[in-house]
């Protein structure tokens, strides 16, 4: 990972007097994700390890619960699908994923469920 290198570049031609409704939209949907990528470099360019950045972010432990969904997740299973081996509603598994996701600083059911098996926080 220490050889990974990006670079975004965002230009419009010069003879194009102003952004499209177009590329505006699309900037707002990036926007977000550009700023998070700003941040966890300057995190890393600190020298910041991963184990410290979740310290920083407060991350608490997760539940017995939580740790149940998020596998069934990370094992590609639909909410409806982990509600019925966890004897749960769809709403609950759902509920408890969104807690987790907050307390790992994510926005996705995926990214929280990656992050969790890969740091050692469930198994799948």
């Amino acid at each position: 990972m220490a050889d990974l290198a990006i670079e975004v570049t965002i230009s419009r031609p010069h003879d194009r007097p102003a952004w499209g409704r177009a590329e505006t939209e699309l900037l707002g949907y990036i926007g977000p994700h550009l700023g998070r990528a700003l941040r966890l470099d300057r995190r890393f360019r600190a020298g910041t390890t991963f184990q410290a950045m979740l310290k920083q972010t407060a991350v608490r432990a997760l539940s017995p619960r939580e740790q149940d969904c998020l596998a069934w997740i990370a094992r590609g299973a639909t909410s409806k699908h982990a509600a019925r081996h966890l004897s749960l509603s769809a709403h609950t598994v759902d509920e408890h994923v969104r807690s987790a996701m907050a307390k790992l600083g994510v926005t996705k059911r995926t990214e929280a469920a990656t992050l969790a098996v890969v740091h050692g926080l469930i198994t799948i």
